[in-house]
């Protein structure tokens, strides 16, 4: 059987893929007093939602501000609502994807199996 970990953290948001479930969290930033006049940033954590099955072996997520997006070996690239969970659109690449990422207005792959 396989099954992936991965952990992706932005500003705001924390992503969890074990096996095929996906849970998100939200980052809330708080001051809480430590001494009299020193003040420690602290960030909390709290759940927004867990997509019990994500289809395909994922090998990349990356977070956007509003999205998230996964890669499998499949070669697809799904993007997600960050907010909600709902899955917006689904990118066919054609092969494994290993990695991806932006350039300007274009949108770059790594593919392939080694």
């Amino acid at each position: 059987v396989f099954w992936s970990f991965k952990v992706v953290l932005s500003d705001l948001y924390l992503v969890l893929l074990i096996r095929s479930r996906l849970s998100v969290y939200e980052l809330k930033e708080r001051r809480v007093p430590k001494y009299n006049d020193l003040w420690v940033d602290r960030r909390d954590i709290q759940s927004l939602y867990t997509v019990k099955k994500i289809s395909g072996i994922v090998t990349v997520i990356k977070i956007t501000e509003e999205t998230f997006l996964t890669g499998d070996i499949g070669g697809k690239v799904k993007v997600w609502d960050i907010k909600t969970g709902s899955k917006l659109r689904t990118l066919d690449i054609g092969s494994a994807v290993q990695d991806f990422g932006f350039l300007g207005d274009f949108f770059v792959t790594v593919g392939g199996i080694n």
